[in-house]
């Protein structure tokens, strides 16, 4: 499957329909959202008639909140008032942004759950960063289990930027898990020669990212003994199979994190990176580490190349007043 999109500018526009709302985003979504738009059927004829704007069609808009879980509306693009009757009608302004727009070709629901599995590996832009809320499915009229049924999956994108700050949920990761004596500082080969022995497990392990951050981790968790745990994982909600017991699931907490952007070779780029992090841009900024471990998110790509890109996660919260 080709990773084609296109780039454009939308407005707003209003969306009216059912919201259901999931506490948290560990849920199976290629189970759960089908699942939702079945019982919604009866709602249909209802929903249909109030489409009145761009796109003209069924939307599913997941949207999620700071404060964690997804809110998911089956609705369409409407400048009308709620129906009259029983169900409870939910409104949502699916705000202005740019997107990249993605054509999903194929029975529905496996063909959509497909591509997005594809864009949370694959996903990357020389200009333009992903961002987080809200994501749209743009669901034509026509008979959705046939093979050559064509609906879109838009994503909000967002300009690159030195850094940036997002909240996010408990990341959960499958892993695999070694040990270093050395401080982080002085153990970037070590890292990097576990990545390059891990090489073939590494393979099977992209198959398992389903969940935000979309790449392979790379976690350094502090330890008494003056060395840290060092985790390379695959951010998921599966659950270990047999295919998986040899990892190790981890999870890290929930909090603000600022996103740095590593570009250069491995593993000199994002060390440099790290030691700028350190002596530059805490010291001048108003924030401190949790103590929560870094995150190295490792995108596709040749990471021996001079414009290799990578992401650097690091958790912050403001430093006391009177620090």
């Amino acid at each position: 499957m080709d990773l084609d999109y296109k780039v454009e500018e939308k407005d707003a526009f209003r969306i009216v329909g059912l919201k259901t709302r999931y506490e948290s985003r560990l849920m199976d979504w290629a189970k759960e959202i089908p699942e939702l738009w079945e019982r919604c059927l009866s709602s249909m004829p209802e929903i249909v008639a109030l489409m009145t704007k761009e796109p003209y069609s069924l939307i599913g808009v997941s949207v999620f909140p700071n404060e964690g879980g997804l809110d998911y509306y089956v609705s369409t693009a409407t400048d009308r008032p709620f129906p009259d009757g029983d169900e409870e009608w939910a409104e949502y302004i699916v705000p202005a942004n740019r997107w990249a727009i993605f054509e999903c070709v194929g029975s529905i629901p496996d063909s959509l759950s497909a591509l997005k599995e594809k864009i949370a590996k694959d996903f990357s832009d020389e200009k333009y960063d992903r961002s987080v809320t809200p994501c749209v499915e743009v669901y034509p009229e026509g008979d959705q289990k046939a093979p050559d049924y064509r609906c879109e999956y838009w994503i909000p994108l967002t300009d690159k930027k030195e850094f940036r700050f997002v909240e996010k949920e408990e990341i959960r990761a499958l892993c695999l898990k070694t040990h270093f004596d050395k401080p982080v500082q002085e153990s970037a080969d070590d890292m990097y020669q576990f990545w390059k022995d891990s090489l073939d497990r590494i393979e099977g392990m992209i198959e398992l990212i389903n969940m935000e951050p979309y790449g392979m981790l790379g976690v350094s968790d502090y330890t008494d003994d003056g060395g840290f745990d060092y985790y390379i994982g695959a951010s998921t909600i599966n659950p270990i199979t047999e295919e998986t017991e040899d990892l190790t699931e981890y999870t890290i907490p929930a909090g603000t994190w600022v996103i740095f952007e590593s570009i250069g070779a491995m593993p000199d780029a994002i060390s440099a990176k790290k030691e700028s992090i350190e002596k530059d841009w805490f010291p001048t900024s108003k924030y401190e580490r949790t103590g929560a471990p870094d995150i190295d998110v490792y995108l596709q790509g040749d990471q021996e190349s001079e414009d290799y890109r990578c992401l650097l996660y690091v958790q912050v919260k403001e430093k006391p007043e009177n620090s």
